[in-house]
Parts: C-alpha cells; sequence; structure tokens
C-alpha cells in the first residue's frame, strides 16, 4: 500500500527548472537560474505557471540555442505508474518584459 504525504502542496510537488541557452556564458547562466514561479491556475488537467526573472535580459530568445522551462512532478507516492523524472514540459520561454520598479512619478 502507497504512503501518501499529505504534508505536501501542490507546489511542493511541482519542480521548475530553467535551462540556461548552450551559448550563455557562465554569468547569464547564473542569471537565468534567479527567478521565482507561482501557480497561477491549477485543474485537474491543466496547470498554469507564472514566472518572474530578476535579469529578464538574461533569458535568450536565440533560436538555436534558446533557454527553456522544465516542469516535473511528484505524485508517485498517490498515483499509481507515475514516473516522478518525468519532464512534463520542456518549453523555450519567450522574451522578457522588462519591469520598472521605480513609478513614473517618484522618477520624475
Amino acid at each position: 500500500m502507497r504512503s501518501v504525504d499529505p504534508s505536501l502542496s501542490l507546489k511542493d510537488r511541482i519542480n521548475v527548472q530553467v535551462i540556461a541557452g548552450k551559448e550563455d556564458d557562465e554569468e547569464t547562466a547564473a542569471e537565468t537560474q534567479r527567478f521565482t514561479w507561482q501557480i497561477e491556475k491549477a485543474s485537474p488537467t491543466a496547470l498554469r505557471l507564472k514566472f518572474t526573472f530578476d535579469f529578464p535580459d538574461s533569458i535568450s530568445t536565440n533560436k538555436e540555442f534558446p533557454t527553456f522551462v522544465e516542469v516535473k512532478a511528484k505524485f508517485s507516492d498517490f498515483e499509481p505508474g507515475w514516473i516522478d523524472d518525468l519532464v512534463l514540459v520542456y518549453q523555450p520561454l519567450p522574451a522578457q518584459k522588462k519591469v520598472s520598479l521605480i513609478s513614473p512619478a517618484k522618477a520624475a
């Protein structure tokens, strides 16, 4: 009989990695790892994640060597046959928008 871990939230069960473009230098590759993510929407058949990058310019949009997001999920404790190491999503990231941390009124 399986032992379900009820202490794990959905976010605890999701493993998200950002994989730098193959041609990125060490500094840029390290910058791509400075991000946070949250679950925007979840249903039994879909999951929408939101990412916030500390260095949005470090996300490579080079078509040959883009930056990817990889998502795995740990459900094997309650889902028979689930493979925790299976990659569910391996998707190139789009260009990131810069967000100003200073409001226009305060900058003037």
